[in-house]
């Protein structure tokens, strides 16, 4: 997670913000360890108001 969410509230801010963009454009949203590579590890995705965290 971004250094800047330091509590449930932060994250529940940034879950919130991405249900709404999700749904705004009908879209799945993805959060990743920030690798650009194809390789990319998704912590959390939102699609349809469900909320996916990987926890590995």
């Amino acid at each position: 997670m971004p250094k800047e969410i330091n509590s449930m509230s932060d994250h529940n801010i940034l879950i919130d913000y991405f249900n709404n963009v999700s749904a705004l454009l009908n879209k799945k949203i993805i959060l990743t360890d920030g690798n650009c590579s194809t390789d990319r590890l998704e912590l959390i995705s939102i699609e349809n108001n469900k909320v996916t965290i990987n926890l590995n």
